[in-house]
C-alpha cells in the first residue's frame, strides 16, 4: 500500500468511525409518484396515470390522489431500524407538506434529483422550484437517468460538477465512475463527489452485503417504488440488520470537519475532473 493509499484508508476509517458503528449511505431517487410495478388492471392504471401526470406542464404531484404513498413503505422500514436517508425529488415529484414534514421530523434529508438539465439555467430552475415548494435549503443532488426519449441531457461528470458548484451545492451523490475511491473527492475544493454505489434492485443480497462490508462509506440506491417488487423489502432489511442507514448530508458534515482539521486530508481529496 502506498502512502497515499494509507492516508485515504485512514480518512475513510476516521469518517466511518464518527458514527460508532458500521454504516451504509441510503440514496432514494424519487422518480415516480405512483408504484409502477404493481400487477393486474389496477397496477396498469397506476402506471399510466403516473406517466401522464409526470408529463404535465406543471407539477401535479402534490394534489394527485395517493401521490407518493409508496414512500411510506420505505419510511416504515427505515423507522424500524433507526435509519436515516436522503430522498432526492424531481421538480415533478415534489412532496406535499405532510410528507415533507414527516421526512424532516424523522431525520431524513430532502435533495434534488435533476431531470431537466440540458443547460445550467434549466438545472437551476428545477433546483429553485424544489426549494421554494419545500421550504428546504437543498445541499446536494443526483442526476435523473437519460435516454433520447427522457428529459435532460446525458451524464457528464465535469458538466454536472460545474452545475453543482455554480448553484452553490455541497455534493453530487451520483456514485459513478470511480469504484476504487475509498472516500468521496472534493472537486475544485467546493463540491463533494461520490465515486461508487450499488443499486439494490439490480444486485443480489450477497453482492450488496459484500459491497457494504468491503467499503467503509458504501452507498446504496433504492427507488421507493422498487419495494413493491417481491423480495426487495427483505433485501433492504437484511442490509439494515448489519449496517445503520445514514443520509448523505450526515457523511458530508463529517468529511468537511475532517478535511478542515487536517491539511493532508484536504490535499488527498482535492479533485479535478478531466
Amino acid at each position: 500500500m502506498t502512502g497515499i493509499e494509507e492516508l485515504e484508508a485512514r480518512l475513510a476509517l476516521d469518517a466511518a468511525s464518527q458514527f460508532g458503528e458500521k454504516i451504509v449511505i441510503l440514496r432514494h431517487d424519487v422518480d415516480n409518484i405512483y408504484d409502477i410495478f404493481g400487477g393486474g388492471l389496477s397496477g396498469l392504471m397506476k402506471k399510466v396515470a403516473n406517466y401522464v401526470i409526470l408529463a404535465a406542464p406543471v407539477s401535479l404531484a402534490k394534489i394527485a390522489p395517493g401521490s407518493l404513498d409508496h414512500i411510506e413503505d420505505l419510511l416504515d422500514i427505515e423507522g424500524k431500524y433507526g435509519a436515516t436517508a436522503s430522498y432526492f425529488f424531481r421538480p415533478v415529484t415534489i412532496p406535499d407538506p405532510g410528507l415533507r414534514e414527516k421526512l424532516i421530523a424523522s431525520g431524513h434529508e430532502i435533495g434534488y434529483h435533476s431531470d431537466n438539465n440540458r443547460d445550467f439555467n434549466e438545472f437551476l430552475k428545477g433546483l429553485k422550484a424544489l426549494e421554494e415548494n419545500t421550504g428546504v435549503r437543498i445541499k446536494g443532488f443526483t442526476k435523473h437517468g437519460y435516454s433520447p426519449v427522457r428529459s435532460g441531457g446525458p451524464w457528464s461528470e465535469r458538466l454536472f460538477i460545474g452545475y453543482g458548484i455554480g448553484a452553490g451545492l455541497e455534493y453530487l451523490a451520483q456514485g459513478s465512475g470511480h469504484p476504487e475511491w475509498a472516500v468521496p473527492r472534493l472537486a475544485y475544493s467546493k463540491l463533494w463527489l461520490f465515486g461508487h454505489k450499488v443499486t439494490l434492485k439490480k444486485s443480489s443480497i450477497d453482492a450488496v452485503q459484500e459491497y457494504v462490508k468491503r467499503n467503509l462509506l458504501p452507498m446504496i440506491l433504492i427507488h421507493p417504488e422498487d419495494l413493491s417488487i417481491r423480495g426487495e423489502p427483505e433485501k433492504l432489511e437484511a442490509v439494515l440488520s448489519f449496517a445503520r442507514g445514514v443520509s448523505v448530508k450526515e457523511v458530508i458534515k463529517v468529511l468537511w470537519r475532517l478535511v478542515d482539521e487536517d491539511v493532508g486530508y484536504r490535499d488527498l481529496v482535492n479533485y479535478r475532473s478531466t
